[in-house]
């Protein structure tokens, strides 16, 4: 027999309305550090895929991009709603769980939208660009707009039918990039404040239904994530870039497992390191 918990069950006090407040402070202040990924991490990730797939077209492997993203970011809600259904994990702590849960999913948001950029040639070597880009993915419709009154006022009025992903990398003046990020980031950060990841409440509901539900939630929302990476990049295109043309032999599957831990342990690595050192410029060790 299932049971339906009571608003009461998750209720959130004012108590755990503060340590959201202090959560979302943390999710605030690593925001930078999160947004950006290295260049040469992206690149591995591509070519990975490429080696394991080497007659995928590039929509082929965007799509395997997508699928791999998806996988993450459920994966991490899931984990959450099921800590939070363990007995004695009440839904302060629950709450502070899921801020390290939502810096997974714009981490993992980020990689996806690196990656999907570099598909269709967009090199994303400036900082404040490429978070201008991962912030308007996470935003949609309110991102877009909000882009399209930033661009319309360098162009004399409001731009239509324009893909923002190579507006943001190729086209928006160095002088309106930053303005662009702050208003991005607070726009943000005040979904994030009011929403969650996906449901927080959800995530913290107890009977063990947590995990269905945070998985789900985020599965959810990394969809619509993907929907505007489509509106964002366009089709996909024809041929690969340069840099990502030539194949790689297949490896095995110890090696990529190896390959996989490695990368988990650059990101982690990633986190402790200044907001400044994460981009990297186009060099040597990128090809």
């Amino acid at each position: 027999m299932s049971i339906t918990p009571s608003p009461e069950d998750y209720a959130i006090t004012e108590v755990e309305t503060a340590d959201r407040v202090r959560s979302l402070a943390l999710v605030d202040k690593a925001l930078d550090r999160i947004l950006s990924v290295q260049r040469p991490i992206v690149l591995g990730h591509i070519r990975r895929l490429r080696a394991r797939h080497p007659e995928a077209s590039p929509a082929v492997l965007i799509s395997l991009l997508e699928k791999h993203y998806l996988t993450t970011v459920m994966a991490g809600g899931a984990g959450v709603g099921a800590t939070a259904a363990i007995p004695g994990v009440g839904t302060a702590a629950a709450l502070a769980i899921s801020s390290a849960e939502t810096i997974g999913f714009i981490e993992a948001t980020a990689l996806y939208g690196h990656a999907v950029a570099e598909v269709h040639g967009l090199v994303l070597a400036d900082r404040e660009r490429a978070h201008a880009l991962i912030l308007a993915l996470m935003l949609g419709d309110e991102g877009a707009s909000l882009l399209r009154q930033v661009t319309g006022q360098v162009a004399g009025g409001t731009i239509r039918n324009v893909f923002w992903g190579e507006v943001i990398t190729k086209s928006m003046p160095k002088n309106l990039v930053n303005p662009a990020v702050d208003q991005l980031r607070k726009l943000f950060l005040k979904q994030l404040a009011k929403k969650g990841t996906a449901s927080v409440i959800g995530k913290v509901i107890p009977y063990g239904v947590g995990a269905v539900i945070g998985g789900t939630g985020n599965r959810l929302l990394g969809g619509r994530i993907v929907k505007n990476s489509r509106r964002t990049f366009g089709p996909a295109p024809l041929y690969f870039p340069f840099e990502l043309a030539e194949v790689a032999p297949k490896v095995p599957a110890k090696v990529r497992r190896a390959e996989r831990k490695a990368l988990r342990a650059e990101q982690k690595m990633l986190r402790s390191q200044p907001a400044d050192h994460q981009i990297e410029t186009r060099s040597s060790g990128d090809r």
